[in-house]
Parts: C-alpha cells; structure tokens; sequence
C-alpha cells in the first residue's frame, strides 16, 4: 500500500459524507495503493460504517484529535500518511499532487499544500488559510510514515485541535528532514463565524500557543511575550462565560462573577510566573529520567470527561513512560462512561484499570452549566472516589505499592498522607510520611502542566532511587 489518507471525526457525518464522495474517486485512481482510514471519535450517535463504502472505520471514545489521528495512522498500511479534516473540500487531484511531490523527493519527510477559505460571510469570522506552505495544518498534509513513526506522531498533551499539527512538523523538519510545498495539494476550509463558544476555544488556543513556542524557542525571535498568553487566554473564556450566563446584565450575578473569574485570574497570574521560571532552568524536561524499572505504581487519575480537557492524553503519555520502563501500574479511575479503558491505552504488559462509575445525571447537568464546566467534573463523583480510595488500600496491604500518583488534590480519590502509603500528589510530593525537598522547592506550584508532572515524578524516582543506593551501602 502506497498511501493512506487519515480524517479525524465526530458528529459531523454529512460533511464527513461530501469530503468522502471528492476522494473516494482520487483513491480509486491508485489502483488498488491507496486507503481511506476514518477514526470515529466518540460521536453520537456512532457513525454508521455501512454508509460509506470503501472505508475503513475505527471507532475511540472521544480522546481528542491528536490520539485519534495517531489511532488511525496506526491502523492504516500506506508508506504515504495524508491528512485533511472533515469539513474541507479536497480539490481534484490532491492525493496525486502529494504522490507525486515525495516520490520526485526523496529526501523530503513530508509535504502541505495550499490551503483557502471561501470569501467572508460574516463581517468577523475565523478563517483557516496557508498559501505558502508554513503553517502545516492537518487539514492539508501528508508525511512519510517513517518519519511520522520516528517522532513519535502527534504529541497527545495537545488535547484540542490547535498547533499539534505545528509541533510535529517542527519535530519531523528537526529530527528528519525537510516539508515541502506543493500549491498543487489544495483543500478549501470553511470560515466560521465568530461567537462566545469561539472566544472561549481561542482562550484554550492560546494555552497551546504558549505550550508549542516553548517547546520550539528557535521558532520565536523572543520568548518574553509567551509568558502572558495562558494568562490571556483565561481572560477570553472568563468573559464570554460572564456574556453567557447574563453576568454583565445583572449586578448581583456581575459581583459573584467578578469574585470567581477575579481568583481564577490571580491564580492563572501565578501559574504564569511559575511556569516561567521553570522554562529558564536548563535542566527542565518533560520526562527526563524514569530510568528505574520494577515500581508498583498506583496511578490515581481524573474521570475521562468529555469537558474535561486534556486529562485523558496526559495520563496517557505519563502511563507509556511508565510502562516503557518496566513499571507495574494500577490505574484508579473514576468514568462516567461504561469504558473499561477511560484512557484508551489497550491492552497493556504491566497494566490494569480498577473503574468506578460516576453519576451520570449529574455528569450531563455538569456539562451544560457554563459556570460547572470550568471546573473538574470529579465534583460530582464522591462514591466513587470513596470506593477507589477503599479499594486501594485494601490492596497496598496485600502488596505494598511503591508510591501512589495522584493527578491533583480535586481529582483524588482522597487517598490519606501517611507513613503507610507513599504518595505523589501534584503539587507536593510525600513519601514514607516525611517532607521532601518538592515541597519546599514547589510549595506554590499551582501549575496544571502536565510536563511539571512528569518532570516531579522523574526526579523524585530519581532521587529515591539515590536514597535507596546510599542506604544499600550502609
């Protein structure tokens, strides 16, 4: 198989339907070469598979665009990998023009192509357009496998559709070789007009900007502005959520509003400096050690909520680290789902999920509530919590686990601090009941970073590690 054309989707199967009746024929030109992979991403209700013929359909559970993209490319067989979205319009001969671009050059890993809107409808809305090769959307691309498969795919810390499409294109042009352009490969991406909901996404959005620039410094002529955008960020969602729920029109909601969205801010503002901080310490990485293999982990994690962000994929890419370096791990977790795999790892050596059910009802009054949506869905999940937290300790009596990571204070099963059970809870770390050096050094660290996690949880391996050799000697 020569190529493999990938899309993403979810509750959008009509225009899923048009993008698939303009390629269907461009893949049948290939004679056999070439496939078509849709990853079903959770929607609801499913797609119906026999409706589009000739198409291999995989179905997740709504894990985000990045996994399922990376699902799909692990399920496809072509040496060519194309993306494109949904809701664009494949011009003729796009599959070719990418065919053709990397088999005339071979020492190019990939290759994006021009990308348009129609003319604007709205006097303000949100356009998608690259007309010279720079921005490498997924809507528009298509890469080697093997130089996709050699940078590790999309970065799944990237929970939204926004700059993981950047990332790995400034990781493959880093690590591989080139991305070429060719103005033959042309998509037509629809505008949409702008609302509260899109003021609230670009408020998310900026948070990724601010993730993908540090990453990529080199990309960035300085890195001094970066600081303020997750603090921008959280300005743009806290105003269109006070336009939303009448704040700006009621003064008693307005001074409720102001006391929230006040704190939210202050703590936002501290985050950003203390995010910064770590950014200037040269021996900042996400996961630079773990090079301890045999623990008995207990990962006690976040209900896997569709508002929930991106707590699935950051536990996912904790957990493969883990895994990759021969750790036992118990995954606690509460779902609100009937979904034995909340963070849809598969089967895995060293690896077991221990589920409890949340309640549903409260789940769905959760997610409709502008105000409950900004905040962890685990609120609402206590039994459950409960019977985790039960059933952890019953087990760490069995066989003691060797320390027990918590992804924060809200989304814990209120698992106790003591000499009985050596936790990681994020920001502070504890173990065997006594203070260790991340509590003084991270006491204010307020920081949902997901490297920040990884980068706790590595050094603290890394000094226990230490400890354990120092007191072997004794």
């Amino acid at each position: 198989m020569q190529i493999s054309v990938v899309i993403a989707s979810k509750d959008r199967p009509e225009l899923l339907a048009a993008l698939l009746t303009v390629l269907r024929p461009q893949i049948e030109q290939l004679g056999g070469q070439g496939e078509i992979v849709v990853v079903d991403d959770g929607s609801t209700p499913a797609y119906d598979a026999a409706a589009f013929p000739g198409v291999t359909f995989l179905r997740t559970t709504g894990i985000g665009p990045a996994r399922a993209r990376n699902y799909g490319v692990q399920r496809s067989t072509g040496a060519i990998i194309l993306f494109t979205d949904d809701d664009v319009a494949v011009q003729e001969g796009w599959v070719a023009a990418a065919q053709s671009f990397l088999n005339a050059n071979p020492t190019f890993a990939g290759v994006t192509g021009e990308t348009t809107s129609p003319p604007f409808s709205a006097i303000y809305e949100h356009s998608v357009e690259d007309h010279d090769g720079g921005s490498f959307l997924t809507c528009n691309v298509a890469y080697r496998r093997t130089a996709f498969v050699a940078v590790g795919g999309f970065d799944r810390l990237f929970p939204h559709a926004a700059h993981e499409d950047r990332d790995v294109a400034w990781r493959i042009q880093k690590q591989v070789g080139p991305v070429g352009f060719e103005p033959a490969m042309r998509v037509t991406h629809p505008g949409r007009p702008f609302s509260a909901k899109q003021w609230r996404r670009r408020g998310v959005i900026a948070i990724d900007d601010w993730l993908v620039l540090a990453r990529h410094p080199e990309r960035k002529a300085s890195r001094r502005p970066l600081r303020w955008a997750p603090l921008t960020g959280a300005a743009h969602r806290w105003r269109s959520i006070g336009r939303e729920t009448g704040a700006f029109r009621s003064p008693r909601k307005f001074r409720r509003w102001a006391w929230v969205a006040g704190g939210q801010l202050a703590v936002n503002a501290w985050t950003v400096w203390f995010k910064w901080r770590l950014l200037q310490d040269r021996d900042f990485r996400p996961v630079p050690g773990l090079r301890f293999p045999g623990w008995r982990i207990a990962y006690v994690g976040p209900s896997p909520h569709p508002e929930a962000g991106g707590a699935p994929g950051v536990a996912g890419l904790l957990l493969d680290q883990l895994l990759q370096r021969g750790h036992s791990i118990d995954v606690f977790v509460v779902a609100s789902k009937e979904d034995d795999d909340p963070y849809g790892l598969g089967v895995r050596e060293g690896l077991s999920y221990i589920v409890e059910r949340s309640n549903f009802a409260f789940e769905k009054w959760y997610s409709r509530n502008p105000i409950t949506k900004m905040m962890s869905s685990q609120l609402f999940a206590a039994r459950g919590r409960q019977r985790l937290a039960k059933r952890l300790r019953a087990l760490h009596r069995a066989t003691p686990y060797d320390f027990v990571y918590q992804f924060s204070a809200m989304e814990s099963v209120g698992v106790p601090r003591d000499k009985h059970l050596p936790v990681i809870m994020h920001p502070s770390v504890h173990a065997q009941g006594e203070r260790t050096w991340f509590d003084r050094e991270y006491r204010a660290g307020v920081s949902t970073q997901p490297a920040l996690k990884h980068f706790i949880v590595s050094r603290w391996l890394q000094l226990r590690s230490k400890r354990q050799a120092r007191d072997a000697r004794r």
